[in-house]
């Protein structure tokens, strides 16, 4: 991955976070059934590992723009771009 690559996967990843997490979060606590909501943490804990394992991989290649380290205040404007 190139580091041009790597900035547009960071902000398809800012443009993503909050959404995702409101979604499922949402979707969880709109069931009542318990072992459907089994299954809809089940299937968000894999939405954000997938997510996670983003940002571990940039992160590996491009320290730099690790949205939780240097590139925090970057991560954030990209972020606000979306709101």
């Amino acid at each position: 991955m190139n580091k041009d690559k790597a900035l547009d996967l960071l902000e398809t990843i800012a443009w993503l976070t909050k959404p995702l997490a409101k979604t499922c979060e949402k979707a969880i606590d709109s069931i009542e059934n318990e072992e459907d909501k089994k299954k809809i943490k089940d299937a968000t804990k894999l939405l954000l590992r997938g997510h996670y394992e983003l940002i571990s991989c940039i992160r590996e290649n491009f320290p730099e723009l690790d949205p939780n380290g240097q590139a925090s205040d970057l991560f954030l404007e990209l972020q606000k771009k979306y709101e």
